[in-house]
């Protein structure tokens, strides 16, 4: 049997921010139809993912994983809640896993406030790092089946790939260089840092996605600490990236297992 040919599939990992209300619902249907995506994770949808599915009038949603999509989504049994299939043609399909993990307390500002490596390392390993095994796990059966896996959501955890001894100095809160042990994992997973596979270099291109600007708002405006949240990765493909040197800091962003 021939080798199938490639498939070009569109993935945007969204945090809409408190279920998207507060600012414009209107906005956030726009920014999905002008990203082009055909399938997007979304964080913080609080309620509001079928609500977004019918305003961008998409055929497929789940409210449980929080993704929508263009193509069929298939909740097989043993997921647990963990991943979901996106049929891309009959017979063949793609997984997406979609996460948030904990947010406080929020590493960065750990280390703006002066705590130490270790410290900050080891609030990583015991909050964090523990909350992503399953999607892990997870991805690496299916990838055991020749199944392609996206992973996304919000890791509340920056990239060693932008926290490196190179980019000590270059925001305020990069005081030293972290090997941020989420993406750490996910790297060494088998996953590709999306974002990073592009635009390697975190001086040229930061990529800061968070805070967002956006008007004021009365219980929640950050305005500090910036970074690039907010991931998708992707699974293994015959290419492995090298792992990352012990001196520096880790990923957190869009990742696809190649």
């Amino acid at each position: 049997m021939g080798q199938l040919p490639p498939l070009r599939l569109e993935v945007l990992e969204f945090n809409i921010e408190y279920g998207g209300v507060h600012v414009s619902s209107d906005k956030v249907v726009e920014a999905i139809r002008r990203s082009g995506a055909d399938v997007v994770a979304i964080e913080e949808a609080q309620g509001h993912t079928l609500a977004v599915r019918r305003a961008l009038g998409w055929p497929y949603a789940s409210g449980r994983l929080q993704v929508l999509s263009k193509y069929p989504l298939i909740d097989p049994p043993g997921a647990d809640g963990v991943y979901l299939f996106v049929q891309l043609t009959p017979g063949r399909v793609v997984a997406i896993e979609n996460i948030h993990l904990p947010s406080n307390p929020y590493g960065p500002f750990e280390v703006k406030q002066g705590e130490t490596r270790r410290s900050v390392l080891e609030l990583e390993r015991r909050l964090r790092l523990p909350a992503i095994q399953p999607s892990l796990q997870a991805a690496e059966g299916l990838g055991a089946q020749g199944i392609p896996v996206f992973l996304t959501g919000d890791f509340n955890a920056p990239s060693w790939r932008d926290w490196t001894p190179e980019m000590v100095g270059e925001r305020f809160q990069i005081r030293y260089s972290v090997n941020w042990p989420v993406s750490v994992a996910v790297e060494e997973a088998g996953f590709v840092d999306s974002y990073r596979e592009v635009y390697p270099s975190p001086k040229r291109h930061p990529g800061l996605t968070w805070w967002a600007a956006r008007p004021h708002l009365p219980f929640w405006n950050p305005g500090s600490t910036r970074r690039r949240t907010g991931s998708t990765s992707s699974t293994r493909s015959a290419r492995r990236r090298p792992r990352p040197r012990r001196s520096s800091a880790r990923p957190e962003g869009p990742w696809t297992r190649a």
